[in-house]
């Protein structure tokens, strides 16, 4: 720390933990995620290819074509059977939607609502931004 900065307080313990005392817990990318993504853009620049994460369009409709359709193997939260199957029945138009999918796959709303229909959720998925 330098200067008049405060200090920033951490605490590594369980979800279940930390709301009992009224705290929020936020999962961040770890410093080896970090790491080995800067390695990745490393990589894709000794190919020939540069790369900036910020540039990076959030819109693209191929993309969204293959997430519609559910090709997403092997993507970081997106590539079990049962994502591939969400996202085939809730096809994301945007990455709000992308983001809400992602929400609605979570255990806890599995846990939740077992019995309610992905086709209904998807006609709601406007509503889920003002509950999140």
């Amino acid at each position: 720390m330098t200067g008049q900065e405060a200090p920033l307080w951490t605490v590594q313990q369980t979800k279940e933990y930390v709301e009992k005392y009224g705290l929020l817990k936020i999962d961040f990318l770890t410093l080896s995620n970090l790491e080995m993504l800067e390695q990745v853009l490393k990589l894709i620049k000794e190919r020939g290819t540069d790369l900036d994460l910020l540039k990076i369009r959030l819109n693209d409709p191929e993309v969204f074509r293959l997430l519609q359709a559910g090709k997403t193997a092997l993507i970081f939260q997106l590539g079990s059977r049962g994502m591939q199957d969400t996202l085939r029945q809730l096809k994301p138009e945007s990455f709000d939607d992308l983001s809400a999918a992602i929400a609605l796959y979570r255990p806890v709303r599995l846990r939740a609502f077992p019995f309610m229909p992905l086709e209904k959720m998807a006609k709601a998925r406007s509503a889920i931004w003002m509950i999140a």
